[in-house]
Order: structure tokens, then C-alpha cells, then sequence
């Protein structure tokens, strides 16, 4: 058989077997998003409580995640407490999601700065997560404002389009009285997001409401968060 005529098939042959390899190297797999690097609780008072600070866990690889162990870590973690929806054994599909939420209490004024993080295993590459807990104990703080609920999870939205709004209620629970200087929108993707409230300027007594409405709408696909 002439040379020329055998290119054709040893042409073939080669991209068959890229494909093959490629097909054995590129193989499907889950990823972990998380929906903020880090919960930084601000001051807080001894013996109180913070309000709940959930962090979003989302599979935007594309095999489903399965989840094997989550733990609270860290030096002060006796100050940080977690539940979740992550809870392993667990198996998130490729866009789901599951929630970590988060609280801190201080029992004791030393150290100032309390520290802990959260790390979740996974069958994700890489197969550990984590991110960090923060919150500076200042006597005679209260706990200030509470929000309710603790969080607005405003679920798919098209890219561009804006999402109906949602109310967001802040509740004094402290026997004290403050004077509310601003609300504002903070985060990764707070652009995506708008706040509008009667609270700026209000002054709040023990049991006082005033309520914020939050806005979105996502200028790029994923997970979005503020």
C-alpha cells in the first residue's frame, strides 16, 4: 500500500487515542464553593450570644460532592459553636447546596480576639475546606441589633434580572437603648445586592423593631453573596 494512503488512518489512530486519554485523565469532579472566606462575629459582650451567621456550601463541580466530615477547630474554638444542614455523610449534586450555620458566646475576657475556623472534607479536589470564625470580646457590649430571619437565601435567579424583594426585621433584645447609624451591604458580591431601611437614624429601646428590604440581582452565574 502506498505511503500516502496509510496517513489518513495513522491520523485517526493518534486522535483516537488522545481521546482515550483524555478520557482517563478528565474525569468528572465535584468542587466546594463556600459562600464567605470568613464569619467575623465584630465585638461582642461577655455571657452573650451572637445572632447566627450561616455560611452557604455549594458543589459547582460537576459530579456530585460527597461530604465526610465537618469540624469546628482552632484555638478558642470552646467559643464557637456550629450546626448544619452539611452534616456528613452527606452528597450534595452538582449545583446543590447545604448550610453551615455559625454563633459565637463568650464565657471569659482573655484573649481579646477569639479564634476558631470550620474545615469540611470532601471528595472534592482539594479535599478540605475551611474558613474562619472571629469575634473580640469588649466589656459591657451588648449584643446589638438582631436580624430576623438570620438570613435571605433568594434561590436561582436569572443573570440581569432582579429578584422580588425580601424583608429583613432588626430587633433590640438588650434593655439598653441605641441610636442606629447605618445600614450597609458587605462581601464578595455586595454589588449584587441593594438595602433599603427605616432604621438609619431610628432610636432603639429594648423589644424595638425596624426593618431593612434587600434586593438582588446577580451580574454574573454561581453562587452569589453579601
Amino acid at each position: 500500500m502506498p505511503r500516502d494512503l496509510c496517513l489518513p488512518t495513522r491520523r485517526a489512530a493518534l486522535m483516537l487515542a488522545a481521546a482515550l486519554s483524555c478520557a482517563a485523565q478528565c474525569h468528572a469532579a465535584p468542587f466546594v464553593h463556600l459562600s464567605r472566606p470568613g464569619v467575623d462575629f465584630g465585638t461582642l459582650g461577655l455571657s452573650t450570644m451572637s445572632s447566627v451567621q450561616p455560611v452557604f456550601v455549594t458543589n459547582t463541580g460537576d459530579s456530585p460532592l460527597t461530604i465526610s466530615a465537618l469540624a469546628l477547630g482552632g484555638p478558642q474554638a470552646g467559643d464557637f459553636a456550629i450546626a448544619s444542614t452539611c452534616a456528613p455523610p452527606i452528597t450534595i449534586a452538582r449545583g446543590g447546596q447545604c448550610r453551615i450555620d455559625t454563633a459565637a458566646t463568650l464565657l471569659g475576657f482573655v484573649p481579646q480576639t477569639r479564634l476558631a475556623t470550620v474545615t469540611l472534607a470532601s471528595n472534592a479536589m482539594p479535599p478540605s475546606a475551611t474558613f474562619s470564625l472571629t469575634v473580640t470580646v469588649v466589656g459591657d457590649i451588648t449584643s446589638g441589633m438582631v436580624p430576623s430571619p438570620p438570613w435571605i437565601d433568594f434561590g436561582n435567579q436569572i443573570v440581569g434580572t432582579s429578584a422580588a424583594h425580601q424583608p429583613l426585621m432588626l430587633r433590640n433584645p438588650e434593655s439598653t437603648t441605641e441610636v442606629i447609624e447605618s445600614v450597609v451591604l458587605e462581601g464578595g458580591d455586595a454589588q449584587d445586592f441593594t438595602v433599603t431601611s427605616d432604621c438609619v437614624g431610628q432610636t432603639s429601646g429594648h423589644g424595638s423593631t425596624c426593618t431593612a428590604t434587600i434586593g438582588f440581582t446577580p451580574s454574573a452565574a454561581g453562587p452569589r453573596s453579601a
